[in-house]
């Protein structure tokens, strides 16, 4: 059990009254009936931060051109993410290739030229401004715009509600099954198991060529970002006398 959980399990159950009873079944667990019962935490979140792909592509039937072309706009698209306050610890090169260029005729291969691809991943502090530096990417020579993800900067606090929720969900789990069957149930448990967290956004946004290239303005929704946490809880019960 990682630290995390244990002061969660502290601060969750600070108030309920172990008895001698309790300490007791946790010294003797192989003799008493146990229950396993899964909890799921979510927290919704709204996004403070996001990351853009942008780039260009070039094409020509030479190399070296293709590539000084390419380079030549890269270099006019930094500058202009610069100059509209991105750092430049925030532009980074994602991806850069070079592939060959076939057409292919009555069963024939024919050199057509290279193709260089240089992608930057883009992080832009501030999302009301995701949109601008798409059209200003664009309109300063990008004809990429791959992917737009939103993201929660500091994210801590929003696991530790959700993994603190996912106890509550177990625990209620717990109780509403002794209750069906009659018995009663410690609500201390005697073994946590914490399980994957995961960070999804609701509604993630992505571009392709036509969309970026036929809009003159670029409007962009975060939407939410949600954070889970999963836990299986072990609980003993007894039977009413």
């Amino acid at each position: 059990m990682n630290m995390s959980v244990t002061l969660i399990i502290k601060s969750f159950f600070s108030t309920c009254n172990i008895g001698k009873e309790v300490r007791w079944m946790h010294e003797n667990q192989t003799s008493i009936p146990v229950l396993w019962v899964s909890g799921m935490g979510r927290v919704k979140v709204e996004p403070d931060m996001a990351e853009v792909k942008v780039g260009v592509v070039t094409e020509n039937q030479s190399l070296s051109v293709a590539q000084s072309q390419s380079a030549e706009v890269v270099t006019k698209l930094i500058q202009s993410l610069q100059e509209a306050g991105i750092k430049k610890q925030d532009i980074q090169t994602d991806e850069y290739y070079i592939f060959p260029e076939y057409d292919y005729q009555d069963g024939k291969q024919e050199f057509r030229g290279y193709r260089v691809t240089h992608i930057l991943n883009v992080t832009v502090d501030n999302i009301r401004n995701v949109g601008a530096i798409i059209d200003l990417a664009v309109s300063n020579g990008a004809n990429r715009v791959s992917n737009v993800s939103f993201h929660v900067r500091n994210r801590t606090e929003y696991e530790q509600e959700a993994l603190r929720r996912s106890l509550y969900d177990a625990q209620r789990k717990a109780q509403t099954v002794c209750q069906t069957l009659g018995v009663h149930l410690y609500p201390v448990p005697i073994k946590i198991v914490e399980g994957r967290s995961d960070v999804r956004e609701e509604r993630p946004v992505t571009y392709g060529k036509t969309t970026v290239l036929s809009s003159a303005s670029t409007p962009v929704e975060a939407g939410q970002t949600e954070i889970t946490a999963q836990v299986q809880v072990q609980f003993t019960y007894y039977s009413p006398q």
